[in-house]
């Protein structure tokens, strides 16, 4: 019997984390037999390298016609599912755009819900401004991975980072080929390209973007590591206490997180979070309510609204410490040694495991057998 044939769809240019989760899904059903062709805009297809996907740039397409694009290669390529990568960034895409996301309805369509929206009222809090999803978009079939909802999530599945804790002479060697010791303490943080200042045409977002670095930079001082930072730009001269390495091959980046005593970030939506928890490397996690820094649990973005009822007394939160970027002594304690973690994240993990794998999941969604 000849494989089924998806269509995935992603539209924004800063979604690296949303086209990686797509990617995941895409593979695994492919290992099913299935084909996959995989449309998204052209600064992030470095994110489908060497997957085994039929790849088309969105620009090529027409973004501005996907409302009438997507129904038309529905019929003429007879699509068994179109994914939406994912449900919120091409929500948010189309009402930007002035696009209709009634061209949608009767489609085969499918989509990835990274933010869990059927646990949120829909309104983006991104800066000083205020977006709302429209409820009929929960009417489409979602997939919501976990670990970052909660297992009992509707529509969820396993979506656990593929890597593996590194062994004592991987970790040493990683360590080596950046001119780190071998007994260095060592504080990885990633940041990415949407993140900074120059990306944010929100003036709130904007402020964030540029407050934190040199906040972030004071903090980990006080805690005695030599922090790595992982990202476009350095934020900082290099030093004994502070080097920048640039965005690296998934690879490379998943032997850096495995090789740090910690991970920190001030994104709790991060997939350098589920990077980390799957090396079993602690994670510490900054966010803000407000005051000097506007509030964010998203830096720079914000979404400190939205992720509330998300993250409210969900377990991933007891596998992250979160400390608010204004509590100096909490920062620093954040850091302390964890005897039970790695047992903590190894019972998790088997709570994750238990449920259906993407392909599984995506095949009760769509109607039909993985």
């Amino acid at each position: 019997m000849a494989g089924r044939r998806h269509l995935f769809v992603a539209v924004v240019r800063t979604a690296f984390g949303e086209v990686l989760q797509g990617r995941r899904v895409a593979e695994a059903l492919v290992a099913t037999g299935d084909h996959v062709s995989f449309v998204a805009p052209a600064e992030i297809q470095s994110a489908l390298v060497g997957a085994q996907v039929r790849r088309g740039v969105l620009e090529q397409f027409g973004t501005r016609l996907l409302d009438s694009l997507l129904p038309q290669l529905a019929a003429s390529e007879r699509y068994d599912s179109i994914c939406l990568v994912d449900l919120a960034s091409v929500a948010l895409a189309f009402g930007q755009l002035g696009l209709s996301l009634d061209s949608l309805r009767g489609l085969p369509a499918v989509a990835l819900d990274l933010w869990s929206l059927a646990e949120t009222d829909r309104v983006f809090d991104f800066g000083g401004t205020r977006q709302q999803l429209p409820a009929e978009i929960l009417a489409i079939p979602h997939l919501v991975p976990v670990p970052f909802a909660r297992p009992e999530v509707a529509g969820g599945y396993a979506a656990w980072a593929p890597n593996q804790p590194l062994n004592a002479e991987e970790r040493a060697a990683t360590r080596a080929r950046i001119g780190l010791a071998a007994d260095e303490r060592v504080i990885v943080l990633a940041t990415a390209t949407w993140q900074m200042p120059e990306r944010q045409s929100d003036a709130t977002a904007r402020a964030s973007a540029l407050a934190l670095p040199a906040r972030l930079l004071a903090l980990v001082e006080k805690t005695g590591a030599t922090l790595v930072h992982v990202g476009p730009s350095a934020w900082a001269p290099p030093s004994a206490r502070y080097r920048h390495v640039p965005q690296l091959p998934a690879r490379e980046f998943e032997a850096i997180i495995g090789a740090a005593d910690a991970v920190l970030t001030a994104n709790l939506a991060a997939t350098t979070i589920a990077t980390a928890l799957a090396a079993e490397v602690p994670i510490i996690a900054v966010t803000c309510d407000g005051g000097a820094v506007p509030p964010f649990r998203v830096w720079p973005l914000g979404l400190h609204h939205l992720l509330a009822p998300v993250l409210a007394q969900n377990p991933l939160l007891e596998l992250v410490r979160t400390v608010d970027l204004f509590d100096e002594a909490g920062f620093v304690a954040a850091f302390s040694p964890d005897a039970t973690y790695r047992d903590r994240v190894r019972a998790y993990r088997a709570r994750v495991d238990a449920l259906p794998t993407a392909a599984e999941r995506y095949a009760q969604l769509t109607g039909s057998r993985a």
